[in-house]
């Protein structure tokens, strides 16, 4: 009796000491912007069904996603979830409220997904043509309302020489160029892959934009010093399946297909264009992690253009690149 007692007594002993420090592998969530929407993500869809984040010692029991940056910090923050992929606008906007945050690696550098478009029977032939005309954006304030901005730029024309206009979501904007509200709008990928052929296309992301830093991997001061090794793990994951992706379109189509909910055809055509021609300025379209400066001073600079941000800021002062492997970051 006595030794049963004992032994009754160690493992209730053992018990509360597992739930004092917690699970050694807890699982995680991540939030992703416009995961399932924008092809951006689909290097974590790869990683969660190969494995990938179980192979590096992160179990990963969802990926969230939220329809932009803010959205995406807020729920982060609110969710105390380790881990991030959102703009850097957005993040500022986070600190300025009070949020400690971090940037900790490149992971989408340019804006190759987008495409601008007109009716095919347009007089807007090139961006030449766009005075007097009106041109469509999501919402203020938006990376795409910043690219109109620099689109009008490149066109050699002022701002007050066109109509901007905020026409709400992809397929809002997409409803508002058929019925005549807009002369232009953007279109993304793998969309444009379904029914670009219906539309006239004026502009190439990725060749009209420099390179820019279209989303970043972020994380907490907190989960920074908490979960350091859940966010190498994470890092580590989606670099190994950003790797077999690119070797393996077709395959990765199929995977995708489950979250994207588009046909694998279309979606292999996508990672094939953004693999082969989403580079600008040799920086690729899908970043292996390792931070591209020059691509996060350009967005930044982007931004001040439509008052997203309304002063400098040195971005550098809330970079940590202590997650990234030795390979992948700056030399100093």
């Amino acid at each position: 009796m006595w030794n049963r007692f004992v032994a009754l007594l160690g493992a209730a002993g053992a018990a509360l000491l597992s739930l004092a420090s917690g699970p050694a592998n807890a699982a995680e969530q991540i939030s992703i912007s416009n995961y399932g929407v924008s092809p951006g993500g689909f290097p974590w869809a790869i990683a969660q069904e190969k494995g990938l984040f179980k192979k590096h010692g992160v179990d990963i029991s969802a990926i969230r996603s939220s329809p932009g940056s803010a959205p995406t910090i807020r729920e982060m923050i609110a969710g105390d979830l380790p881990f991030a992929e959102a703009g850097i606008t957005g993040a500022i906007a986070a600190l300025k409220s009070g949020a400690e945050l971090r940037v900790i690696a490149s992971t989408v550098n340019t804006f190759s997904e987008v495409i601008w478009v007109t009716m095919p029977d347009s007089p807007i032939k090139t961006i030449k043509d766009i005075k007097g005309k009106k041109i469509g954006f999501t919402s203020p304030k938006s990376a795409t309302n910043m690219m109109a901005v620099l689109l009008v730029k490149r066109a050699g024309l002022r701002q007050d020489e066109v109509q901007m206009i905020a026409a709400g979501s992809f397929a809002q904007a997409l409803t508002a160029l058929d019925t005549g509200g807009v002369d232009v709008i953007p279109m993304v990928e793998p969309t444009f892959s379904i029914r670009g052929s219906k539309y006239r296309v004026l502009a190439r992301g990725n060749e009209t934009f420099a390179p820019m830093s279209n989303v970043l991997a972020l994380t907490t001061v907190k989960a920074a010093k908490e979960k350091p090794e859940v966010i190498r793990g994470i890092l580590a994951a989606r670099r190994e399946a950003l790797d077999w992706m690119l070797k393996n379109p077709k395959e990765s189509s199929e995977i995708l297909t489950k979250a994207w909910k588009v046909d694998a055809a279309i979606l292999e055509n996508v990672i094939i264009q953004l693999r082969d021609n989403g580079a600008v300025d040799k920086v690729a379209y899908w970043g292996q992690g390792n931070i591209e400066l020059k691509a996060l001073e350009n967005i930044l600079e982007g931004a001040m253009t439509t008052g997203e941000i309304t002063e400098a800021f040195d971005v550098r002062t809330i970079i940590d690149e202590s997650f990234l492997p030795a390979d992948l970051r700056s030399k100093k």
